[in-house]
């Protein structure tokens, strides 16, 4: 495992890069709280392509925007190792979660998900839900801290009614209502593989828990 801290200079960037991809026995990968652009994420997405032994990737608080998160997605489509992605913490948006929900259409190896903290409002849980329900790996997500909101949480319930891998779902602090707890609980009545769900600390009523 190897774990980087601080801010990267172009040069260094690429050199690291290269490395990663020639690697033959990385399995893991943490770059946290450092400065990332967008154009260096991206680049990392490419390299990765190329590595097919990585398997955990942590890229928590790393100035991600949406950008560089929709670059990193676009980038990961041939990787085929990963299988647990780390972005907690960072500013990828609505934007870079549906770039995120796009790759999961295709991707067959992805297991957890960390996207905890990362300004993701209801559009963009939207477009992430959209990839869920065609995903045939994925086991975990940690969407808490977002806003996703009712009309978030209610696409997340269609796509469970598809989806049949995931266990666990934190929608911790999503500023989710009764509404959209609600519908959220209806579609689980078609699910049959989550076990696991979180919904501390939203303002799903009595009607929410009630459903």
């Amino acid at each position: 495992r190897k774990n980087y801290t601080g801010t990267w200079i172009e040069a260094s960037w690429q050199k690291f890069l290269e490395g990663v991809g020639k690697s033959v026995s990385l399995a893991s990968l943490g770059i946290v709280s450092s400065m990332i652009s967008s154009n260096a994420t991206t680049a990392l997405g490419v390299a990765l392509n190329a590595n097919s032994t990585l398997i955990k990737l942590d890229l928590g608080n790393c100035g991600i925007r949406s950008v560089g998160c929709v670059g990193l997605s676009n980038s990961l489509g041939a990787n085929s190792s990963l299988i647990e992605i780390s972005l907690a913490k960072n500013q990828i948006g609505n934007e870079g979660a549906t770039a995120i929900g796009t790759l999961l259409k295709t991707n067959s190896t992805l297991v957890r998900l960390d996207l905890w903290d990362c300004q993701i409002g209801s559009s963009g849980c939207v477009g992430l839900s959209h990839g869920l329900g065609a995903n045939s790996s994925l086991n975990e997500i940690r969407l808490a801290y977002n806003m996703i909101e009712d009309e978030g949480t209610t696409a997340m319930g269609t796509a469970l009614k598809t989806n049949s891998t995931l266990a666990t779902l934190d929608l911790g602090y999503c500023q989710i209502g009764s509404s959209g707890c609600v519908e959220l609980s209806r579609c689980l009545s078609a699910n049959s593989s989550l076990t696991k769900i979180r919904l501390a600390y939203n303002m799903i009523g009595d009607e929410g828990a009630t459903a």
